[in-house]
């Protein structure tokens, strides 16, 4: 690699070239903190001092050879494409307040405008010394045309990170500074570095990301899959696979990065497998795999992750289920799961195995919830080895996996006796509550949106609530407040408060009015205390029997399926 030291706006200056970004980059991210410290940064420089300048580090390009010599050729920036992006803004907005103040003694059409922001031979497209990625480049191109002022951030076609960067500038130049702006920033100096045609990008862009803002995994895996390809394939490649993804994850990043661990636990086939998903990628490259198979490979895996995470298997009976266990668990469920739905679209499962065993993980995971027991760990210790699930024998391959672990009936019920989903989780309370209340509902699921979970007896007691509970009120509130038996969901919670049980009874909306199985559960009783909460406790907790039973595959099915196959 060649290497020399010189200033920003030189090496801007002095580009034979348009600079592009490589698609597998991200778009430009400096916020307000990051281009205040750049402002900052300006302003210190001194002008009378000769030797006052400030290093902004090192911008690492590579030129894409030239077809022919009255082409203007693409330099792709490996590395410094925040800082170039940012120094072009405030390029543009010293620009733009010359025109807009109509300053005539500084020529800065011909000193910044088309010095550093044109390439005066470009035509079209090629004449922005600078190209990004889809909206972030339509809002620089605007910028440099039309020179604007103060732009609309909220506007959906333009790039909110491009234009905060430029209305900042914009908004702190005036009249006794810009000049002194344009000078300092002469001062910047950068390490500028030239990758040669044998030079590898990608050991050059994993040390040069080693400091600053870190990338994440999915964006290395990107980046790692696309860097070696010439710029056409590239596009091909990114459209196809990575753009359809992150549209997907768009404005989830670390779920990208959740789903690229689950894709390394699934391919492995162990759920307590450890190091950089990153690291794997590159290893499965080295070890013979091509960078398009792997990535071919992420994305049909993707397809089936959709699928289930989006409840979309296209049996009712399984999204209705996975709606549930997918909320209250953790990374190590999709695994398991995913590998269940290979044998079932590989047509070695039928579709009554594949109900079967998401019913038996329904059970399996929520009997665990019930009891407090931490899902990962118990998952992570049941299905060790995911490749011991047997395609072809699915659902007897997850009961022997896991009986180990399995929670009985009885130990079920003595659970739901002492549990406390509120003090759990809030969330997870509302999610549980809905999940009996919908049992009821078998043939179309009722929206609870707007229900939340209600304490009949509420969490603050009042003279009216001590007085009918009587002189033993505490220790009734301390044992069963926050018991199954006294939970219910209702859309007036607010208005309930803290009534007492007969205004919340016979109030309008009130527990005799709504419609909810759970809470036809409590208008059967005229009065509420320790007896009545147990009583309901104990309907509840046989419902939550009824619910998350172990099932059973008839063996005639399995018969069936061995004929078939």
């Amino acid at each position: 690699m060649k290497a020399s030291d010189k200033t920003l706006f030189s090496f801007l200056k002095d580009l034979r070239g348009q600079l592009t970004i490589p698609i597998y980059q991200r778009d430009y991210s400096w916020s307000e903190k990051q281009y205040q410290r750049f402002w900052e940064d300006l302003n210190q420089l001194n002008l009378e001092v000769e030797r006052s300048e400030h290093f902004l580090g090192t911008i690492v390009s590579k030129s894409q050879e030239m077809r022919n010599e009255l082409e203007l050729p693409e330099i792709s920036l490996i590395d410094g494409q925040q800082r170039i992006t940012c120094i072009s803004l405030l390029f543009a907005s010293i620009c733009a307040f010359c025109k807009n103040n109509k300053i005539k003694d500084f020529n800065w059409q011909e000193k910044i405008y088309n010095s550093v922001l044109l390439n005066r031979i470009g035509e079209g497209d090629k004449k922005y010394r600078l190209t990004l990625q889809k909206i972030d480049d339509e809002t620089l191109k605007m910028i440099i045309d039309d020179l604007p002022g103060i732009i609309n951030t909220k506007s959906p076609s333009i790039s909110t990170n491009i234009a905060k960067t430029y209305n900042f500038f914009y908004k702190n130049l005036n009249h006794q500074n810009y000049l002194d702006i344009f000078y300092k920033s002469l001062k910047f100096k950068i390490f500028d570095g030239q990758a040669e045609e044998h030079d590898d990008a990608q050991i050059i862009f994993d040390s040069l990301n080693t400091t600053g803002s870190p990338l994440k995994s999915f964006e290395q895996i990107r980046n790692y899959t696309l860097m070696d390809y010439d710029y056409k394939t590239q596009q091909e490649l990114y459209y196809k696979y990575w753009s359809v993804m992150m549209d997907y994850f768009k404005n989830k990043s670390n779920k990208f990065d959740d789903f690229t661990e689950i894709f390394k636990k699934y391919r492995i086939g162990k759920l307590t497998q450890g190091g950089k998903v990153y690291d794997y990628i590159k290893q499965v490259v080295r070890n013979g795999t091509d960078k398009k198979d792997i990535l071919k490979e992420l994305f049909i895996f993707y397809k089936k992750f959709i699928a289930i995470q989006e409840y979309e298997t296209g049996i009712d009976e399984v999204d209705k289920t996975l709606k549930f266990i997918l909320k209250i668990s953790g990374s190590e469920l999709p695994p398991i799961i995913l590998k269940i739905y290979d044998a079932y679209l590989n047509k070695t499962c039928s579709e009554k195995e594949f109900i079967s065993c998401i019913h038996y993980l329904d059970a399996f995971i929520c009997r665990h919830k019930v009891m407090g027991n931490s899902l990962s760990f118990i998952l992570r210790n049941s299905f060790k080895n995911l490749n011991e699930i047997d395609e072809t024998n699915c659902f007897k391959s997850i009961q022997k996996l896991s009986e180990k672990h399995e929670i009985n009936d009885s130990q079920f019920i003595q659970g739901l006796k002492t549990f406390e989903p509120y003090t759990m989780k809030k969330s997870f309370c509302k999610i549980f509550l809905e999940r009996i209340e919908n049992n009821f509902h078998k043939k179309g699921r009722i929206s609870l949106n707007k229900y939340s979970v209600e304490h009949i007896m509420p969490k603050t007691l009042s003279e009216d609530w001590k007085n009918q509970l009587g002189n033993n009120y505490q220790q009734i509130h301390y044992m069963y407040c926050e018991s199954l038996g006294n939970l219910t969901l209702t859309a007036y919670n607010s208005e309930m408060s803290n009534d007492t049980f007969e205004e919340k009874l016979n109030m309008e909306n009130g527990f005799k009015d709504d419609r909810l199985h759970l809470n036809k559960s409590v208008a059967k009783y005229n009065h509420w205390n320790e007896d009545t909460i147990l009583k309901r406790l104990d309907y509840l907790s046989n419902l939550c029997l009824d619910i998350w039973k172990y099932p059973e595959l008839n063996i005639t099915e399995i018969y069936k399926q061995d004929i078939l196959r």
